[in-house]
């Protein structure tokens, strides 16, 4: 078998399940790269993946590399495109060859994006006139399905998929993590307005109101930051919440080893959230917005993590305000939230379904899955 990726430039969240898929195609797998890695996240220290993995294809280094990943993406048995690649999905269309679009939602703001004419009309010729071809959608989050389908895309074709990160070892159970008289709150993002940094002090000032036990710590840098500090000195927080500023993402990674709870109050314009992944990995009862990416495909309410209220800061406070007044149901939380990441959403069980999945609609036949990666979205 044989499989090409088209993104835009290798990063961390996407190597562990390109690793994986290289260890088992070899020289069958090509990940083609169509930009520059992007010099800021060089200059916060990532490397260039993009040159050091013998897998990876750079369409912009020259002439010889373009070739090679064109003749790859029009001959292998599927292509996944997230990002156009002159115009093999176009030809491969003509052959009805396996093609799959991959993508997080597209109306991060709202539905009108979508039903737009400029934005209705670009769907139209690139995705719904493919409808009925061999054409399908890995959707990242639950909700890209959704968006797509406004415009009458990919139908019953869609199917769910992520960023799949490893997930360590850990030995520690949920009850042993919560064994400590306060528990431990870690919110980490940019400090922008959609990510809604001010639901913590809100939440915050409700709990020390009512003696509930709790420390909280910020991770992030943006614009809304003085905001933040000086609402947290305004209603005198800062003995319970630190801002902690800007950490890189080891630093970010060892706080939610930490953590009893993990708070991502984004509202829909997160088509993923990796930090969500991460925090459920690092056994962290996540409490999330039902909007975000991640966690419309990870997390099962009340069960393995806590969803709250898209846009409302009520219903996360009553949400963090439950999560810690009933901490053995906390820790059981944590525990499958850790499990489900173990077990399922990990890059070795995607890159196995990934396969079985290919090799069953190569063949003409649905997909063997009925929850986590390559399972259908009704």
């Amino acid at each position: 078998m044989t499989i090409a990726i088209v993104s835009n430039f290798m990063n961390h969240h996407q190597k562990p399940l390109a690793d994986r898929l290289y260890e088992k195609l070899g020289d069958g797998f090509l990940w083609v790269a169509t930009t520059p890695t992007d010099e800021d996240r060089i200059r916060l220290g990532y490397d260039d993946l993009n040159a050091s993995l013998p897998y990876v294809a750079c369409v912009y280094a020259d002439r010889a590399s373009w070739d090679r990943a064109y003749r790859f993406c029009i001959s292998c048995d599927c292509l996944i495109v997230s990002y156009e690649f002159a115009d093999v999905v176009a030809v491969r269309m003509r052959q009805n060859k396996m093609t799959v679009y991959c993508s997080e939602r597209v109306c991060k703001k709202g539905d009108w994006e979508m039903l737009s004419p400029y934005a209705y009309l670009s769907a139209l010729k690139r995705f719904t006139r493919y409808r009925g071809k061999n054409f399908h959608l890995l959707s990242i989050g639950e909700h890209a399905a959704r968006d797509f389908r406004l415009a009458g895309s990919f139908g019953k074709k869609c199917y769910r998929w992520g960023y799949f990160i490893d997930v360590p070892e850990l030995d520690e159970t949920g009850n042993e993590k919560w064994d400590r008289d306060v528990p431990e709150v870690f919110w980490a993002a940019r400090m922008i307005d959609w990510k809604h940094p001010e639901y913590v002090p809100y939440a915050a000032k409700r709990l020390k109101e009512e003696n509930i036990p709790f420390r909280l710590e910020m991770a992030g840098d943006g614009e809304l930051m003085e905001q933040t500090r000086s609402r947290i000195r305004a209603e005198g927080l800062e003995d319970c919440v630190r801002l902690l500023g800007p950490l890189n993402h080891e630093t970010v990674r060892e706080k939610m080893l930490q953590a009893n709870i993990f708070c991502l109050t984004s509202n829909r314009r997160e088509g993923w959230g990796a930090v969500i992944s991460e925090a459920l990995a690092s056994r962290c009862v996540v409490i999330a917005s039902e909007a975000c990416g991640a966690a419309s495909s990870l997390i099962r309410d009340g069960e393995n993590g806590i969803l709250f209220q898209n846009d409302s800061p009520e219903s996360f406070y009553q949400k963090l305000r439950s999560a810690l007044l009933r901490r053995g149901e906390a820790a059981l939380m944590a525990d499958q939230g850790y499990e489900t990441m173990r077990s399922l959403w990990n890059p070795d069980s995607a890159a196995e379904r990934l396969l079985r999945w290919t090799k069953c609609l190569l063949r003409g036949e649905n997909t063997p899955f009925d929850q986590g990666p390559c399972s259908q979205i009704p």
